[in-house]
């Protein structure tokens, strides 16, 4: 119920040591909850990019470009809706976005 953004692309995961990278294909594209970019400490706090909260594999997929500038729109826009995800869908869907 509070999805904001999906993602397509593969899990890619390179490897510690640099020799080379796993990808794995998603089922479809997985849905991306508001909360993931909710501070659970700090009120009013929104973290996208590299600090949203997410486990390895999620973020091995999150990280690429596309799935980047629509967590940064919702990211803004959520902050215009003071936090609210139901407006921050709402406002979304008006921008054009994939919610």
């Amino acid at each position: 119920d509070d999805t904001i953004a999906f993602c397509a692309h593969p899990i890619d995961i390179h490897q510690a040591d640099g020799n080379g990278q796993r990808l794995a294909e998603l089922p479809a594209p997985g849905p991306i909850p508001l909360r993931c970019l909710q501070s659970v400490n700090i009120g009013n706090l929104l973290a996208t990019g590299r600090a949203i909260s997410c486990d390895g594999e999620a973020f091995a997929s999150l990280r690429v470009m596309a799935t980047a500038f629509a967590l940064g729109e919702a990211a803004g826009v959520s902050a215009w809706a003071n936090g609210d995800a139901r407006n921050t869908r709402v406002q979304l869907q008006k921008q054009g976005a994939i919610v």
